[in-house]
């Protein structure tokens, strides 16, 4: 499959490279890769609905986000914009919004700027209640770098692990690099995913 260009969220996007193939209920893309906010996404995935209703099929993904840049990505202004690079994995059953507590796997970060996770991690806590984002955001407000930034899913909640570099001015000290974070539920964030889809 091959697509010029589409739009998504007001962005032009491409080109999209895909190779599908589909049977007996099976839909399997291997590899796809498209041109997008000024990086690339690649990956592939598998979706067998054998034995279940189109919507209730089991998803396996794998993407890699190259290079984006998280200005057109976010729409956030140039001075907290940053490149991306990330690598997301997951698998489930079903694929209405109500199915992502059931969901497992994790999205990692290998790249992102320190205003870019701040951004992120407010998002992820936007009424300040837990207390490893909101002690992660006052190291990243004090120069310390985000080195890698991992969020399991498993079991209806977000599992954050953030590991920070600690700048040489800082009189603050971190020991291994790490704050301890509890853990976010998933389903917090349905509503907002539903008027993130309805746009």
């Amino acid at each position: 499959v091959f697509v010029r260009s589409l739009k998504a969220g007001g962005y032009r996007l491409g080109p999209l490279r895909a190779h599908v193939f589909a049977r007996d209920g099976v839909v399997l893309v291997p590899y796809f890769e498209v041109r997008a906010y000024d990086g690339s996404i690649g990956g592939g995935f598998l979706y067998d609905m054998r034995n279940s209703t189109s919507r209730g099929g089991a998803l396996e993904v794998d993407v890699q986000l190259a290079r984006l840049h998280s200005g057109a990505l976010l729409g956030r202004r140039a001075e907290r914009a940053a490149l991306l690079t990330a690598s997301l994995h997951v698998r489930g059953k079903g694929m209405e919004l109500e199915d992502l507590p059931g969901y497992q796997g994790w999205l990692e970060f290998t790249r992102i700027g320190r205003r870019v996770a701040d951004d992120l991690l407010r998002s992820l806590d936007p009424q300040g209640a837990n207390r490893g984002i909101q002690n992660t955001r006052r190291l990243l407000s004090l120069g310390f770098r985000p080195r890698r930034m991992r969020f399991v899913l498993r079991d209806g909640y977000f599992y954050p692990d953030i590991v920070l570099v600690q700048p040489w001015f800082s009189p603050v000290k971190l020991s291994g690099g790490r704050i301890a974070m509890g853990r976010i539920p998933i389903r917090m964030f349905l509503g907002r995913a539903r008027a993130l889809a309805a746009r």
